[in-house]
């Protein structure tokens, strides 16, 4: 098996080496490249911890009891609405009143 040497491997990423200077275009097409992979593949494995995690809670069935059903009282919406309406009531019977003129003018 094939030792890695890191020392190698940092040094592309260098870039106040001697060798970290210069241009060399596939040794930064190298850095690109292994860059996004690794970006990738780490994204990749965080998304499959995150689904696996909470897998457990999207396939329980939902229990009936815990569940809660909504239901509108029909007494306090008819007032609420009854309020409502004064309110326009008022509102046009203000807007109905003659103009009054400036005496000033």
């Amino acid at each position: 098996m094939k030792k890695i040497n890191f020392k190698k491997f940092f040094n592309y990423f260098n870039f106040n080496s001697d060798e970290g200077l210069e241009i060399k275009v596939f040794r930064d097409w190298k850095v690109i490249i292994f860059s996004f992979v690794f970006l990738s593949l780490m994204i990749i494995i965080i998304d499959i911890y995150i689904f696996l995690r909470y897998q457990k809670e999207i396939d329980k069935e939902p229990n009936i009891e815990e569940v809660k059903i909504l239901t509108i009282d029909r007494k306090s919406l008819q007032e609420a609405i009854d309020k409502v309406n004064i309110k326009i009531d008022q509102f046009q019977k203000v807007m109905d009143l003659p103009d009054i003129k400036d005496p000033s003018i």
